[in-house]
């Protein structure tokens, strides 16, 4: 019997294909940078390590945002302690509070009055007439 030679070509092997990634529904790049503006807007401090850690944004961006939501933070803080130290540090003022005190005491001890404390100042002691004060 003769032999029968079939002309075929190998088949190439196929790739075992994997299933395409299927992201999860809820996390786009819109829904990231929503959530990262909402949260910058109405939790600060979270929306700001959202925007470094989690957005998708280029760089400059985010520093951007950095730089323009920092800039009035920063100048509220110098504001808030400038005024505390103004407050406590007032020459002026302290100047007026110790002049208002010493007229007090002044006044005070003119009349014999109790001070600020409920205490009194003691009467002053005068030589009396009938003891010998040497004269120079």
């Amino acid at each position: 019997m003769p032999e029968k030679t079939i002309n075929a070509t190998p088949i190439p092997p196929v790739a075992p294909q994997t299933p395409p990634v299927v992201k999860p529904a809820g996390e786009t790049e819109d829904t990231r940078t929503i959530v990262t503006i909402l949260l910058l807007i109405f939790v600060y401090p979270v929306g700001f390590a959202l925007m470094w850690f989690w957005a998708k944004w280029k760089k400059s961006i985010k520093a951007l945002v950095t730089c323009i939501t920092c800039l009035p933070i920063l100048i509220a803080i110098i504001f808030f302690f400038g005024s505390i130290l103004l407050v406590a540090i007032n020459p002026k003022e302290a100047l007026n509070r110790a002049n208002q005190m010493q007229q007090q005491q002044l006044q005070n001890s003119e009349q014999n009055l109790p001070l600020n404390n409920g205490t009194t100042l003691p009467e002053p002691v005068l030589p009396s007439s009938d003891t010998n004060v040497p004269s120079y």
